[in-house]
């Protein structure tokens, strides 16, 4: 009861990583898998987790890939919950789908620009918006966005994420945003191989020991 984050309401947004995929029973398909029940189990908070495989942070207009922006605003639109916590994932998706990264705009840009099709069809327009509309229903909360680990070459299209997680930073910096670095954590690979399939089953999802690394 003594941990900060003892008794907050966290939500928790993103895609397959964030959602729990190959989090093995009892919590597979949990809707708190992941790290959202690791945290609550180690700290307190209360989760609410609304991640979805396959999810995308800019909006590809493909109907089979869901928009982590829509995820979020039908939890605004349904939510009576005035969350404590809010915890952005997601990126590796828009690699996998050839969205471009886009670039940030400044922070007072006129909102109709923010929500343009031009702007949300990027990942930094996506992520953007999705700060700008979070920060606005819930100004006091603590958000937090983790940019992925790092995964094999093959697994997105041959493409690093540095163009991604670069705006990622930017956009954190503008908004207040905690930003959970495990691509560059040097530490974290140390234990955490992310080119063996012992860790990654399939070079993008974590084993449950994976996940509790």
């Amino acid at each position: 009861k003594a941990h900060p984050f003892y008794g907050k309401e966290a939500l928790f947004v993103g895609d397959s990583i964030s959602y729990g995929s190959y989090d093995t029973p009892p919590t597979y398909r949990n809707p708190s898998a992941s790290w959202a029940r690791r945290l609550a189990q180690t700290t307190g908070l209360i989760p609410t987790n609304i991640s979805y495989p396959g999810a995308s942070v800019g909006d590809t207009g493909l109907k089979n890939v869901e928009w982590i922006y829509n995820l979020l605003k039908r939890q605004m639109r349904t939510s009576i919950k005035k969350f404590d916590m809010v915890v952005f994932h997601g990126g590796v998706n828009d690699a996998r789908q050839d969205v471009e990264p886009g670039t940030m705009l400044p922070k007072d840009t006129d909102y109709n620009t923010l929500k343009s099709a031009e702007r949300t069809k990027t990942f930094a327009g996506g992520l953007q918006l999705m700060f700008h509309d979070t920060r606005a229903l819930w100004p006091d909360a603590e958000l937090y966005y983790v940019a992925n680990f790092k995964l094999v070459p093959g697994s997105v299209k041959d493409k690093d994420m540095n163009a991604y997680f670069e705006q990622a930073k930017l956009l954190c910096a503008e908004y207040g945003v905690h930003y959970i670095d495990l691509y560059d954590d040097v530490e974290l690979y140390k234990t955490f191989d992310f080119e063996s399939t012992d860790v990654l089953p399939d070079l993008i999802h974590p084993t449950s020991p994976s996940y509790d690394i």
